[in-house]
């Protein structure tokens, strides 16, 4: 092996040392190489190379030095690969046989950088977890899934077993499966996500098999950059899991019902079931809520305890009155039927049927297939239709034939067709408009909401009540065109009255160009002079993104998220909007504003993240349903931006509204 002198030692350290200082990274790794010093790293790296018998144990020694000074190994890697350079070049000058000399020096220096990138691999391995911050939502079962199967990757690393790295590398089917089960499949609502899910998984896979290979080869510098970006993958799909299961955990109810009527649209075979606990509201009355919360609280871990041994086909979630709601894809009624029996016996196993004051639990399911026509409010009411109590006073109840359905599909048709006097409104274009002001914590005005109303029979009908029969009939793009008509034979009244004025949009008219077409002429003409904001839903929001994108750059056009919170979330895309200036206004659903009322848990940090948020983006946020002083004076402490809401005032019509500006101008 060829030798270096003491001055030719010195010279490789003065040499490392100017590579330090010339090096464009070395600012940045300064107070490292300060707590590593180049003369040991220098003498312990070269005793490494030119003492064969102690070379493993001095490049261990070497890396647990620079893991400890917290080096990057690639920082590492350079200074091995510069002082392997300068050992070629001087051997090159004084070796008697430099060809010789050369293979040696690279052969040692090759041995002791693999050594290096073993020690560095075990220490990454043994560094590693995957869901430190996903809190109580790593008990989900993705997330259990790939928490074992990383458990066992790092145990095969470090272990160096390869046969059980193969068998992980293999490992697609449980988790493929388990992505097609229902609670899954409502965590990832959108296919975009799935396919995202799927794709990570398969690359992790390859990486994986990848990894195998290496280690078989024992090449571990090449293992170290594998399974750093291994680790990578994994945490970008652990992170993807915990934002979905994190929305979901949010709103576990209002996606398992989006998710329902998606399956039932779909005509996929499913059930739903309910769990009514009968008599709740004298439990409460006579016992206390906190009694009557408790016993929905068993009951939760016992349905919940059932339902994880079938989560291939069953999910559940708890109502807002105290139901509890079962998802079961399956078109077995007999299994069905088996399964609630199921439910019952355990509940029974643990007291449930007999709390005091309470008439027990009462199952029941319809299966979805049979229902003619199924929105979100027929949903509602299919489910009103389930807490009838069974004549014959049974327990189990399973609608699965037609004559048993029947009674809700009659129903569903006299809906549809009473549901036809909106058309002849429309004809007769029997729509009315008022204002809602939209104000400020401090009592300034800063905009009205333009509201429509039905006109029948003397009475003036929200449009909300008939939101399900317009989209239902096809009517909501020719709703909203009347609508603006209607707002724009007010535009003289309306330009004394306010500046800015807030007008709902559904996507389809969104979508449509003669609906944009005759929304920028009344801009230009009945409504010039006001700033017109479009309010459209989040969903609607992600339905025509891109179209929003392109009306607010050509046109200049300005939009309100509405019902913000209310169970559809994509901060994604409302960030993007916010940012590119075409959403302006974040309105907060009321639900929220109720919560906060009703001291629920956690209420007052949720506007918090929400106006900081919004803060970040520069939105300007409007909490709807304000009806009281008491949420009035909690959301001004906050600093919340706006209200809307009958305490700051209720709908009337432009002309009122307009004679109060003038009297208060006066």
């Amino acid at each position: 092996m060829f030798q270096l002198s003491q001055a030719q030692i010195d010279h490789l350290i003065q040499a490392l040392k100017a590579f330090h200082q010339n090096n464009p990274l070395s600012s940045a790794f300064e107070a490292l190489y300060a707590r590593s010093p180049v003369e040991l790293m220098v003498r312990t790296f070269l005793a490494a190379v030119f003492e064969p018998d102690n070379a493993t144990d001095s490049a261990r020694a070497l890396a647990h030095s620079a893991i400890e000074a917290e080096l990057p190994y690639v920082v590492l890697m350079g200074d091995i690969n510069f002082l392997q350079q300068e050992v070629v070049r001087v051997s090159d000058r004084h070796a008697e046989d430099p060809v010789a000399a050369f293979l040696e020096v690279s052969t040692a220096f090759g041995k002791t950088r693999a050594e290096v990138a073993r020690v560095y691999l075990f220490h990454a391995v043994a560094q590693n977890g995957l869901l430190q911050d996903a809190g109580e939502l790593k008990g989900h079962l993705l997330l259990q899934i790939y928490e074992r199967w990383f458990t066992h990757l790092r145990e095969a690393v470090l272990a160096h077993d390869l046969s059980m790295l193969k068998e992980l590398s293999q490992a697609q089917q449980h988790f493929s499966d388990a992505l097609l089960y229902p609670e899954s499949q409502m965590v990832c609502m959108d296919a975009h996500s799935c396919q995202q899910l799927a794709r990570y998984h398969q690359l992790i896979l390859e990486q994986t098999l990848l990894l195998y290979h290496k280690l078989l080869d024992e090449a571990f510098e090449e293992t170290l950059v594998i399974y750093n970006e291994l680790v990578a993958q994994v945490r970008r799909l652990a992170a993807l899991l915990t934002t979905l299961y994190f929305n979901y955990e949010t709103n576990r109810l209002g996606i398992f019902f989006q998710y329902v009527q998606q399956q039932a649209t779909e005509k996929k075979p499913l059930f739903l079931g309910l769990v009514n606990p009968g008599g709740l509201g004298r439990v409460n009355r006579l016992k206390g809520e906190a009694a009557g919360d408790d016993w929905l609280r068993r009951i939760e871990q016992v349905l919940l305890t059932e339902v994880t041994k079938a989560l291939s086909w069953v999910s559940v979630v708890r109502g807002l009155s105290g139901d509890f709601y079962l998802l079961l894809q399956s078109d077995d009624a007999r299994q069905v039927e088996a399964f609630l029996h199921q439910l019952l016996e355990a509940a029974d196993t643990a007291g449930l049927l007999n709390e005091e004051h309470g008439d027990g639990l009462y199952w029941s399911a319809v299966y979805l297939p049979l229902i003619e026509y199924l929105d979100g409010d027929n949903l509602r009411r299919v489910i009103q239709f389930l807490h009838k109590p069974d004549e014959a006073s049974e327990a189990v109840r399973v609608l699965a034939s037609q004559q048993a359905v029947e009674p809700i599909n009659v129903w569903v048709r006299q809906r549809l067709e009473s549901a036809l006097d909106i058309r002849s409104l429309l004809e007769r274009k029997k729509v009315a408009v008022l204002l809602q002001p939209i104000e400020d914590f401090y009592g300034e005005t800063l905009a009205f909401e333009a509201l429509g109303r039905l006109s029948t029979q003397g009475r003036e009908l929200s449009v909300g009540l008939f939101i399900d029969q317009l989209l239902e009939l096809g009517l909501m793009e020719r709703f909203d065109r009347i609508m603006l008509d209607a707002i724009a034979q007010e535009g003289d009244t309306l330009r004394e009255t306010t500046r800015r004025l807030f007008i709902n949009a559904s996507s389809v008219s969104i979508a449509s160009d003669d609906y944009v077409a005759a929304l920028l002429q009344c801009c230009a003409g009945p409504l010039q002079g006001i700033e017109v904001v479009l309010e459209l839903t989040e969903q609607a929001m992600l339905r025509e993104s891109e179209r929003i994108r392109q009306l607010h750059e050509q046109h200049g056009l300005v939009f309100a998220i509405d019902d913000f919170g209310a169970g559809y979330s994509s901060l994604s895309m409302v960030i993007d909007l916010a940012e590119l200036g075409a959403v302006s206004w974040l309105k907060i659903d009321g639900s929220l504003t109720r919560r906060l009322e009703q001291n629920k848990p956690g209420s007052e940090r949720l506007f918090t993240i929400i106006q900081q948020m919004a803060d970040a983006v520069n939105l300007s946020t409007v909490v709807e349903w304000i009806e009281s002083e008491l949420a009035f004076n909690r959301l001004r402490l906050l600093g919340m931006d706006a209200g809307q809401g009958f305490y700051l005032g209720k709908p009337e019509t432009v002309e009122k509204w307009a004679i109060r500006q003038r009297l208060l101008a006066r």
